[in-house]
């Protein structure tokens, strides 16, 4: 009697640990996972469909002595993104990710022209637009050191942009009613290595991207008659993050960005350069993870800079594991 009941005890404790271990590797749970707890990239096979959603106020910006100031002659505009975005596991350390932007943009202008001479003033205004796709991104990122037990993890990423969006101005009638273009005009190519600590439930992140810009060519405004080959500055960009639980559900990720834009250039008869420029950006999301669901919602606010914007901008974003 006493044999079979030690006989019961052991294969009652293998089942229990059997069910054990096969909850955790039950691919609903880990479509489950947290921005916390998920692994770097996606698991073989599993793919997650996003959609974002940016919105932007331009009207002031860090000058060359880091002052923040509002743009002169009474310019403003504003600025939609619609980003939708597919990502697939093509093994657990090894996941491709594209990106599909659509953007909505306008630029308003107003300004007084003084004529003492005659004594008389001249007002100019414009209201500018544009809308359509504008340049796709495609992103492959894989585990160099994978996620196991609690070590350290550090992943690669390479990503292209192409030109996919229309560069030039359209539909001109003047120089103050045209069509805005939504492409940039040029290939760019980045390098990003990226590490991950877990400390349940806590996360800690660093990363560091090397972007290059390719030379391209593009009408600069809307009386250019002929192309301007131009090359924008390189972006290194070096970034940190304390990440943690509020509930089960519910995280916090409080990121600091630091952006350094290099020397760009601009060719037309005469060569113009560009100075570098940079800034410094504290961006707080806020998790919501609904099962296989989940809601970022973002704020990106410039803390600061030299010669670059100083509007922050917000953005939520959905996305949905398969």
């Amino acid at each position: 009697m006493k044999t079979n009941f030690l006989i019961f005890l052991f294969l009652s404790a293998g089942l229990t640990a059997m069910g054990q271990f096969e909850k955790i590797i039950q691919p609903s749970d880990l479509k489950q996972k947290t921005i916390i707890t998920e692994s770097t990239t996606l698991s073989k096979g599993f793919f997650r469909a996003e959609l974002g959603v940016m919105y932007l106020v331009q009207d002031k910006y860090f000058d060359s002595s880091g002052k923040k100031q509002y743009y002169p002659v009474s310019m403003w505009g504003s600025r939609y993104q619609y980003t939708l975005g597919l990502k697939y596991g093509i093994s657990d350390r090894f996941e491709a990710d594209i990106r599909l932007p659509f953007i909505n943009q306008r630029i308003e202008n107003y300004f007084m022209l003084k004529m003492p001479v005659v004594n008389q003033d001249s007002s100019f205004s414009s209201d500018l637009k544009g809308t359509g796709i504008g340049d796709c991104n495609l992103m492959l990122k894989y585990q160099i050191i994978p996620e196991r037990g609690k070590r350290m993890t550090l992943t690669l990423f390479g990503d292209v942009t192409f030109p996919t969006g229309p560069k030039n101005p359209t539909d001109i009638k003047s120089f103050n009613d045209y069509k805005l273009p939504t492409g940039v005009g040029h290939f760019s190519t980045g390098i990003w290595l990226y590490a991950r600590k877990i400390i349940y439930p806590y996360s800690f992140t660093a990363f560091m991207n090397y972007n290059y810009n390719f030379w391209g060519s593009k009408l600069i405004d809307a009386e250019a008659t002929t192309p301007t080959k131009f090359r924008k500055g390189n972006l290194l960009m070096i970034s940190g993050s304390f990440n943690f639980h509020l509930n089960d559900w519910i995280a916090l990720a409080n990121e600091i960005y630091y952006f350094h834009y290099g020397k760009g250039e601009e060719k037309n008869g005469s060569t113009v350069v560009t100075d570098p420029n940079w800034t410094i950006d504290y961006v707080p999301r806020l998790v919501f993870q609904i099962r296989r669901f989940r809601i970022y919602e973002i704020v990106d606010v410039p803390l600061f800079g030299k010669d670059n914007g100083a509007d922050p901008a917000y953005s939520i974003t959905m996305q949905y594991t398969f």
